[in-house]
């Protein structure tokens, strides 16, 4: 399936594939670099946009174990690049209402 492109501005992180779209479909594109300040702002929501796709593919009964293994995961990665490495930062199974 071919991605649609509006007109306008999406001041988003290119992805590979989004960038192969555009060449292939021939259209015009400006881009800059990452401004080092600002990257922690883009690549959350380029990693939250990807994390939320994966997480809504699994299975719904499997949805909660699966993806917070996933996220675990990705949080003892992250934590490696990290000083201050805190493993007790994981996610559980129950939300915080009050």
């Amino acid at each position: 399936m071919k991605e649609q492109f509006k007109d306008g501005l999406y001041d988003e992180i290119l992805s590979l594939k989004k960038e192969k779209s555009i060449k292939e479909a021939g259209l015009e594109s400006y881009l800059e670099d990452l401004d080092p300040a600002e990257f922690p702002e883009y690549v959350s929501v380029f990693i939250e946009r990807i994390l939320k796709i994966v997480i809504e593919n699994i299975k719904e009964g499997d949805r909660i174990e699966k993806g917070l293994k996933l996220c675990n995961s990705l949080i003892k990665i992250l934590n490696t690049f990290s000083e201050n490495n805190d493993s007790t930062n994981f996610a559980s199974d129950k939300l915080l209402q009050s």
